[in-house]
């Protein structure tokens, strides 16, 4: 017998959608159409595989050993977590780097990124508007919030420690995608600002 003084589970549902601000994300599957004829990326975070997909046969063209966040399992949540992003996120600049080579800049936090940080309290109400109009005008959200920034992939650059070799071997980022020097240069030749990159667990 179901007890009168519990709200129904329509009730319950009612109240959180009435809770969310004006422009929440969307769970829905994010609509990709405008770039289905560009590369773009699927990164898998416990194979430690990145792969240039093919927009025309839906295949991977190639393959890529990298290395990820040497933080906990999971998501990026805070700055400072040493994780790895997981979700969709669009490349926003590709430049050379000193110290890693190469970088493609990536547009986290992304939305979904931000209603987290504003549902745990990790950003402010401001904070979060501040991100959403940066997604909705196609430009690099704030980088100095609580969920932290500066993540994309990049190389490894001259010298740079560990060897190409320990790609294999163990994560070791900040919460960056590191793959070869080589690897990265293909990269750019392929991808462009406004290429996408799915990030799985």
């Amino acid at each position: 017998m179901s007890n009168p003084r519990l709200p129904s589970l329509s009730v319950c549902c009612l109240i959180l959608l009435c809770c969310l601000p004006a422009d929440a994300p969307s769970f829905s599957v994010i609509d990709d159409s405008r770039r289905s004829f560009e590369y773009w990326l699927k990164v898998y975070k416990e194979q430690r595989v990145v792969l240039l997909m093919n927009p025309y046969t839906g295949e991977p063209l190639h393959s890529y050993t990298a290395s990820f966040g040497g933080g906990a399992p999971g998501k990026k949540r805070l700055r400072g977590d040493i994780r790895t992003p997981e979700g969709t996120y669009w490349i926003t600049e590709m430049r050379s780097s000193g110290r890693y080579h190469f970088f493609l800049q990536l547009n986290y936090p992304n939305r979904m990124d931000a209603w987290r940080g504003l549902f745990s309290g990790h950003i402010s109400p401001e904070q979060y508007r501040d991100i959403m109009q940066a997604h909705r005008e196609d430009r690099l959200p704030p980088q100095n919030t609580r969920l932290g920034g500066q993540i994309g992939l990049h190389g490894l650059g001259p010298g740079s420690s560990p060897p190409p070799a320990d790609l294999e071997l163990f994560n070791w980022t900040k919460g960056c995608i590191a793959l070869s020097n080589q690897a990265i240069e293909e990269l750019g030749d392929y991808l462009e600002v406004g290429s996408r990159v799915v990030i799985y667990p």
